[in-house]
């Protein structure tokens, strides 16, 4: 996970753009789903110039927590893994140092240890999942965008080649020590729509709250993972 994602800070919409990974696993999909049990989930991370309601993001996470939960996985919400994380930032007086405005990357090390210390040992969590939105902007033809396994019209733009602005789902899942575990994203959706020779940006609250693209999204970025645990099931029948 960024620093930026804990400190309530990323890049802006533009310039950003995420690819798909050859493999999402960074261990075996046997060990994810034998070894680990209870995942904390952390708030959805946006760009900082992404302006959205609480409620509509907690329409995404409840999506990411009823997927984890019908894989199996007991689930630990993104409150608690907030007021954890809250709690020590007022504890320690933040991480930025007073007269540099740096930020106190042990103090932070420090924070997170802490916060990593807390999820297991009140909730027996044994991994974390952090969901982040990307902005960035991509290539269209013939009014389609396609990127990170999406493809959408772009509204008002039929028939048009050029650029649009996007949003992807991305997530990573990390054991309790950090280390990465499964790391995927696919395309969310396109966030300005072109009017009258210009380009408007979309309203990004009723975006978020699309319940079609928040299920095609949330599907689809953990799909690997939902297939892999149906073929371990397949090998583990009777013959």
């Amino acid at each position: 996970m960024t620093i930026a994602a804990l400190l309530g800070t990323t890049g802006s919409l533009a310039c950003i753009y995420r690819g798909l990974p050859e493999n999402p696993f960074a261990v075996s999909p046997d060990s994810l789903f034998s070894v680990y049990e209870t995942i904390a989930v952390a708030p959805v991370d946006t760009p900082a110039d992404f302006d959205v309601s609480g409620d509509a993001m907690v329409q995404l996470e409840g999506a990411v927590e009823e997927q984890l939960e019908r894989m199996g996985f007991s689930v630990v919400p993104p409150f608690e893994y907030l007021g954890i994380w809250q709690h020590i930032a007022n504890e320690t007086g933040g991480f930025y140092d007073t007269y540099s405005g740096q930020l106190d990357e042990e103090l932070f090390e420090y924070a997170m240890e802490r916060l990593r210390l807390d999820l297991s040992t009140r909730f027996d969590v044994d991994a974390i999942l952090y969901p982040e939105l990307w902005g960035g902007t991509v290539p269209f033809f013939d009014g389609i965008a396609r990127w990170d396994g999406a493809a959408q019209a772009v509204f008002g733009a039929r028939g048009m080649n050029g650029e649009v602005r996007v949003l992807s789902l991305v997530v990573s899942i990390e054991d309790i020590a950090g280390r990465e575990l499964y790391s995927n994203g696919f395309g969310f959706a396109t966030i300005e729509a072109w009017h009258n020779d210009e380009w408007l940006p979309l309203i990004l609250d009723g975006v978020v709250r699309d319940s079609r693209l928040v299920s095609t999204a949330v599907e689809n970025v953990f799909a690997p993972m939902v297939e892999s645990q149906m073929s371990l099931s397949n090998e583990h029948l009777p013959q």
